[in-house]
């Protein structure tokens, strides 16, 4: 065996034959007894090992240099998943600016493209500038921790960016270590750009042969390509873009002068239809607005994300919708009468209510609920006062109390010789009705 040098890193290899060149396993150069003559790759002249300190220099700088590579490859790996988020978001962008705000989307995809940019700069020009984009990406990591930490993240996310962190500011020393040694050695940081390119020469050269026959199949694919992803993206934004809030408020509006409850409760869920359907009747024959109510003006929606809250002005007070998006339309989830003031006062009727009770006219008193439940509470109310002993012998109201008339609802204590009478009662236009009976 013959003791051969390598002419890049100066290592002394063993080998069988001192007329053939190797390949250094340590940094792939070549290896030789005479190889310090011969041309590097593609007539690249390579730099000569004169002597040991020139050797260790050599040998300090294979094993420094690696950083570039690793720096690289996280560059690349960052720009491709960057090049992912951007396509998916410009691809369903349509969809996204229907909850955000635009002002922060094109922030969104500023800080991307930027983001991208960098990156593929990074892992460009790496090799010429290892010191400063190895300090770059250790910068932008530290930021991430930060960020991390300050927002509350997982533990796991912040020991992962903490660990990256760490792992980054270690090669920066790499980094400035490889950075003095060009300064000291100009050739070896040309040396190390040209034999990257005469190493990938032949390759090329093979490759490019190899795609001619296929280059304009792809400019054509490509540029299919180029065009349908526009084309999909309007197709996405039209096809999912959800149906516009003020679209289904002024269809409301419209359905409220023309339409009863069952159209009314049309807006709402189909589950909820029926429930809703008997509540808007009662709520609008208490305000006297069953055949003939006063027109809604164009309301003012606060719209946030999928709900919405719709005001319309009515009668001088205010009728409040809520709306929720649940695919594919805006339903209702409720609604707010205004407040339903009595244009009766409540006197005369229980001046009326007063003379029947005094006089034991149980069907007088049935009379004042709703026409529907007359009958059962008549039977009720008969039921109640054989209990006590009072059909016939009626004990005489002697002054009651009213309270809060003003609301559409009240309630009446009768005083009468044998206790307190709790009576409630309901303005439904355009009379007071007996809602609730309570003896003592």
């Amino acid at each position: 065996m013959i003791e051969a040098a390598c002419q890049s890193c100066g290592k002394i290899w063993k080998v069988p034959d001192a007329t053939v060149t190797y390949r250094c396993m340590e940094c792939g150069g070549r290896v030789g007894q005479n190889v310090g003559d011969s041309p590097g790759p593609a007539g690249v002249r390579a730099p000569r090992v004169h002597d040991a300190e020139k050797s260790a220099q050599v040998r300090e700088f294979v094993k420094v240099k690696k950083v570039i590579g690793i720096i690289r490859t996280f560059y690349a790996a960052g720009a491709f998943v960057t090049a992912a988020q951007l396509f998916l978001i410009l691809l369903i962008g349509a969809v996204v600016l229907e909850e955000l705000d635009s002002g922060i989307f094109l922030a969104v995809l500023t800080f991307l493209g930027v983001t991208l940019a960098l990156q593929i700069m990074g892992a460009i020009r790496v090799s010429r500038e290892p010191y400063f984009w190895t300090v770059f990406i250790a910068s932008t990591q530290t930021l991430n921790l930060t960020v991390s930490i300050l927002t509350g993240s997982e533990l796991f996310f912040i020991v992962v960016n903490g660990v990256f962190a760490a792992c980054f500011w270690l090669l920066v020393q790499r980094a400035a270590r490889l950075r003095e040694i060009f300064r000291e050695h100009p050739e070896l940081l040309e040396y190390t750009q040209r034999r990257r390119g005469a190493h990938h020469q032949a390759g090329m050269k093979r490759i490019k042969a190899g795609r001619s026959g296929r280059r304009k199949e792809l400019l054509v694919v490509s540029g299919i390509v180029l065009t349908l992803i526009p084309i999909l993206i309007m197709v996405l934004h039209f096809a999912t873009k959800p149906p516009s809030v003020a679209d289904r408020t002024g269809a409301f509006a419209e359905q409220w002068t023309k339409g009863g409850p069952d159209q009314l409760s049309s807006f709402f869920g189909e589950s909820s239809r029926v429930r809703i359907k008997s509540r808007l009747k009662r709520r609008l024959d208490q305000r006297g607005w069953g055949d003939d109510r006063p027109q809604l003006t164009a309301p003012q929606i606060e719209e946030d994300g999928g709900s919405a809250t719709a005001t319309y002005s009515v009668g001088g007070s205010q009728l409040i919708t809520r709306w929720s998006y649940v695919k594919p339309e805006w339903y209702m989830t409720s609604i707010e009468f205004p407040a339903r003031p009595a244009s009766e006062p409540i006197g005369p009727t229980l001046e009326r209510f007063t003379e029947a009770w005094n006089a034991g006219d149980v069907a007088g008193m049935a009379g004042f609920f709703r026409p529907e439940k007359q009958k059962k509470r008549k039977t009720k109310l008969t039921r109640m006062l054989n209990r006590r002993g009072w059909v016939g012998a009626m004990p005489r109201v002697r002054s009651n109390r009213v309270y809060r008339p003003q609301t559409g609802r009240a309630k009446v204590n009768l005083n009468t010789s044998g206790g307190i009478v709790e009576t409630t009662w309901e303005y439904l236009h355009p009379n007071w009705v007996l809602v609730g009976f309570k003896l003592p």
